[in-house]
């Protein structure tokens, strides 16, 4: 029986058997197209990874490049920069007191020769003597142009609540002169800024204390005011020229016996000072008729800084050693002038009888210093149980006076 043979076929393949087609592009065509470009990337990438390497070679070199060109200036310059530039000379201080300090301004002598200006100078000083550090301190003086020089007043500060609280009790370089051994250390910026020098020079500079000297000198006045003696003495006082004010001197006077009274005074400063100290005393009789030693214990307050002092004073009685007696119609005395100054001498005797005046005789006489004398009064006819002699020397006002009951 005749008919069509039927064979079976797959979807998309071809009814002839052939093999199927693939539509679009090629599989090998898109592969190749895939690996080039990543080839490109991958090239791109290690272009710039390379570039980068080579950029910050570059920075590196160029910083160390500058590095290089710049300690060859340095080191050429430096030496020709510490030439250039010193401390030309270190001169004596003028002193100048504010109140609270004494300002030694010493002055500083530097050249700058270079063709650049000195910025950020500072000098560094110490003050030592034989035995320690007196003072240190840093100053800051600012810049001096190029091809310049200048003389800088560096401020060396004494502060003196600081010298007085270091020097008790002693107190030496308020009344004693010193020389300081001085350390200077310049510090300095130079080549706009990138040269840092630092150099030290040495030198004496002279101290010259505040109180040069005091002294408590010979004769006396002598006033009586309520049974109170005011004995004033010559006082001198020489203080530096920079000082100003006034100082104030007080204190207590004192025998073997004790206190006998106090001294007190005051002074000009900053001058030499010629003026007198009043010394008060209760029991001052027997100041008149004994010589002896007295001790000043007080205070010389100098700016309310009281510094203590110890002075011992002669004094020279002007009636020494008095003694009088009744011999016979005349009453005799004998004494003698140990004062610092000759006795123009006025001598009263007065008797009395009671309360009755009996009678009253008076000689004036004429003592040298250091001379003994002897004199006499006669006696009145009248009877008397008391006599009074007083001697008073006009010259210094010295008083003395006895009652003598018989």
């Amino acid at each position: 029986r005749g008919g069509l043979s039927r064979n079976k076929v797959s979807v998309g393949e071809p009814a002839d058997g052939s093999p199927p087609k693939i539509h679009g592009r090629p599989q090998a065509h898109y592969l190749s197209s895939v690996s080039y470009r990543k080839f490109i990337m991958d090239a791109i990438f290690l272009f710039s990874m390379s570039l980068e390497r080579m950029l910050t070679a570059y920075r590196v070199f160029v910083a160390i490049f500058q590095v290089v060109i710049i300690l060859l200036i340095l080191t050429a310059v430096y030496p020709l920069a510490t030439q250039q530039i010193k401390v030309e000379e270190i001169g004596e201080p003028d002193i100048a007191f504010d109140g609270t300090n004494i300002i030694l301004k010493v002055p500083v002598k530097i050249a700058n020769k270079g063709i650049y200006d000195i910025s950020d100078i500072s000098l560094e000083y110490v003050l030592s003597n034989h035995t320690s550090k007196f003072i240190e301190n840093r100053e800051y003086l600012g810049t001096i142009k190029s091809g310049e020089e200048d003389v800088i007043p560096l401020p060396v500060i004494i502060n003196l609540t600081e010298l007085y609280r270091m020097e008790q009790p002693n107190f030496y370089h308020f009344f004693h002169g010193d020389i300081f051994q001085a350390n200077f250390t310049l510090s300095l910026k130079y080549l706009f800024g990138m040269i840092f020098l630092e150099s030290e020079y040495y030198t004496n500079i002279s101290w010259k204390p505040p109180i040069k000297e005091y002294s408590i000198g010979n004769g006396y006045s002598f006033s009586l005011r309520n049974s109170t003696a005011f004995i004033y003495i010559p006082f001198t006082l020489d203080t530096q020229k920079y000082l100003w004010g006034e100082a104030l001197v007080s204190g207590n006077i004192i025998t073997k016996d004790g206190k006998i009274g106090n001294i007190n005074g005051s002074a000009s400063l900053g001058e030499y000072y010629q003026g007198e100290l009043c010394l008060e005393l209760k029991n001052w009789k027997e100041l008149m008729i004994k010589s002896q030693d007295l001790k000043f214990l007080g205070n010389l307050t100098v700016f309310q800084f009281p510094i203590p002092f110890s002075y011992i004073y002669h004094w020279g009685a002007p009636f020494a050693n008095l003694t009088y007696s009744l011999e016979g119609d005349k009453v005799v005395y004998s004494f003698r002038d140990e004062s610092s100054l000759p006795l123009d001498l006025y001598i009263n005797a007065t008797f009395y009888s009671g309360n009755t005046l009996v009678k009253e005789e008076s000689e004036r006489m004429h003592v040298n210093m250091g001379e003994e004398t002897t004199g006499e009064i006669l006696l009145p006819s009248e009877s008397f149980d008391t006599i009074v002699i007083t001697f008073e020397d006009v010259n210094s006002g010295a008083y003395y006076r006895e009652v003598v009951n018989l």
